[in-house]
């Protein structure tokens, strides 16, 4: 990161460290993707330098400003498959046996990222696959994606996109690949909030983000015959919804209470955010119905939690009753 931009990020950090909108409207000023990007770039800047995070904790024993090393390799990812073709009798109410099944759905093209990496990767089918309805080799270049990743990160991935893999996997003889946990934004979505739809380009369009680059079913029907401009504009279709979930994404999670603990991936003996690792500051008790805990608020992302050991002494946990 160039000092001048480094310079006013620093400024700005000092002064509205806990303001997520102003990083956007920076972000804009310098035409990095997006206030959450830029705020990624400059912290791992500020440690590089040794400059030490703002803040201080309530308790003495824990040191915020060891830098941590997080490994954790998370991959957003999005597929795009074919339709099902299919003889039937008429258009209404049908329910298709399936040796109605004329032909089955494909893997038509794949589009990822690493977690703030500015690299989009994909694979489409090639016009002679597509007619031939094979996928075996672009669902090969997924599995070794797969393959590599700690966690994957889609939109409806649990039921939908995890799924549809594992039966192209197992399709082409492929053995699992290694355990991976999932994030999935529609779950968060669903069970946090009260929005009036949890599909993609709606949440984006709710938050003023990007949105899906419009198309119709045209397309999946031309891309179904191997047409060869349909298999680009499908790839890149595919690419701009990667692009968007991880802005989604980062909007969501700070919100998130469940799920992926960095803290897991971290090789510091210190607590960091388990949404973003980032720095943490202990701030006051939270409350359950039998125990109290030290709270804490995310210096970075603004996720809030709790530690998970009870900090009330052994005599007082004796008086406690319910």
């Amino acid at each position: 990161m160039e000092d001048k931009i480094f310079n006013e990020c620093l400024l700005h950090y000092k002064n509205n460290f806990t303001d997520g909108n102003t990083w956007e409207s920076l972000a804009s000023k310098m035409n990095f993707q997006s206030g959450e990007v830029l705020r990624c770039s400059f912290k791992r800047e500020r440690q590089k330098r040794n400059i030490p995070t703002k803040g201080e904790t309530r308790r003495e024993n824990i040191n915020l400003d060891i830098k941590t090393n997080n490994n954790c390799k998370i991959l957003l990812f999005d597929l795009e498959i074919s339709p099902m073709l299919a003889m039937v009798f008429n258009r209404f109410d049908q329910n298709i046996p399936y040796d109605h099944i004329v032909q089955d759905w494909h893997l038509i093209c794949w589009s990822a990222k690493w977690l703030f990496d500015s690299e989009v990767m994909s694979d489409v089918l090639t016009p002679s696959e597509a007619r031939n309805h094979d996928d075996k080799r672009i669902v090969k270049s997924m599995w070794n994606l797969i393959d590599g990743a700690d966690v994957i990160l889609a939109h409806n991935g649990k039921k939908f996109d995890a799924k549809k893999l594992n039966a192209r996997f197992i399709k082409h003889g492929l053995n699992p690949p290694s355990p991976y946990q999932i994030i999935d934004t529609l779950l968060i979505a669903r069970s946090g909030f009260g929005f009036t739809s949890n599909k993609l380009d709606d949440l984006c369009e709710y938050f003023g983000l990007p949105q899906k680059t419009d198309t119709n079913f045209d397309l999946w029907k031309r891309a179904f015959y191997g047409d060869k401009q349909a298999l680009e504009d499908m790839s890149k279709y595919c690419n701009n919804d990667s692009l968007i979930l991880e802005e989604l994404y980062l909007k969501l999670r700070p919100w998130i209470k469940s799920g992926v603990n960095l803290n897991l991936w971290n090789e510091d003996n210190v607590s960091i955010c388990p949404n973003c690792a980032g720095n943490i500051q202990f701030r006051g008790n939270y409350y359950t119905s039998s125990g109290r805990y030290d709270s804490w608020k995310c210096l970075d992302c603004g996720a809030v939690g709790r530690s998970k050991y009870n900090n009330l002494s052994k005599e007082k946990n004796k008086t406690i009753v319910r």
